[in-house]
């Protein structure tokens, strides 16, 4: 079952809002701040442009290109690479207690009964 933090039941989560953490049969949505996301997003962008200009690394190490050309390349992929690592310097993940994390257990599961008690009424009615 997915959940959030307070204990909503979810369908999904998209990573770029948080992690998700795992403890049995529950995995824990923990979302991020603002900074988180666009500290997340930023470093996301900056890999994607690396691995993109891969082949072009790859080509340069094979000699298909030359020094000269494969220069501002390697300048813009040592300027990405040098991003990412001052990001992850200040990024933390979202933490959860282990308090935090039973209540929000909890919670869900108070929900999970609530949610089936009610389908039970809605089915009772239709087919008695």
């Amino acid at each position: 079952m997915i959940i959030t933090k307070n204990g909503e039941i979810v369908e999904c989560f998209w990573r770029e809002n948080g992690i998700v953490v795992k403890d049995g049969e529950f995995s824990i949505c923990l979302e991020y701040d603002e900074t988180q996301k666009k500290q997340y997003t930023r470093m996301r962008e900056l890999k994607q442009k690396l691995s993109e200009t891969d082949y072009k690394a790859l080509k340069f190490a094979d000699g298909a290109l030359t020094e000269v050309e494969y220069a501002p390349i390697k300048t813009a992929r040592q300027s990405w690479r040098d991003e990412i690592n001052e990001i992850e310097k200040t990024f933390k993940e979202p933490t959860i207690t282990r308090e935090e994390l039973d209540a929000a257990e909890a919670t869900a599961m108070q929900r999970l009964k609530e949610r089936e008690a009610r389908r039970g009424d809605w089915t009772d009615t239709i087919f008695n």
